[in-house]
């Protein structure tokens, strides 16, 4: 699936599940290594749709940003579900 229709895929399952939005998208990380697909800034979490390499993973949560792993869409309500202060709860 292209990047961008997985994203609006993502971003509609947030909404479907009534969840907070991100702050900002498709956040440049790195020196634009990989693309945030969600940033949510109060959280410092970075929302990713494709798989980022173990450095800028590594890079990332050594400045303290929670990195999150979505390439999945099966697996996108367990993960809201295990990050409720990213996502708020789903009601």
């Amino acid at each position: 699936m292209p990047a961008a229709g997985h994203l609006k895929q993502w971003l509609l399952a947030l909404d479907t599940a009534g969840l907070r939005q991100p702050d900002a998208l498709q956040v440049p990380v790195n020196q634009g290594a990989a693309i945030a697909a969600g940033q949510y800034k109060t959280a410092r979490a970075l929302v990713f749709l494709e798989e980022i390499d173990t450095d800028t993973k590594a890079l990332l949560a050594d400045k303290g940003w929670q990195v999150l792993n979505f390439t999945d869409p099966s697996f996108w309500n367990q993960q809201f579900s295990a990050h409720p202060d990213v996502f708020g709860k789903n009601e």
